[in-house]
């Protein structure tokens, strides 16, 4: 296990978040498959565009 100690105005400024092209790949794999997970469903459903 990794402990990296801060102090209050240390974290007050460290932000944490998620890549853009990781969400992107999530969501072509998602595409990609026979059956899409229940909160994803209404969303990877053809459109008819």
């Amino acid at each position: 296990m990794i402990r990296i100690e801060l102090d209050e105005l240390t974290l007050a400024r460290t932000r944490i978040t998620t890549s853009p092209l990781w969400e992107t790949l999530c969501s072509l794999f998602l595409l990609r498959r026979a059956q899409v997970p229940w909160p994803y469903d209404g969303w990877a459903a053809p459109s008819g565009f």
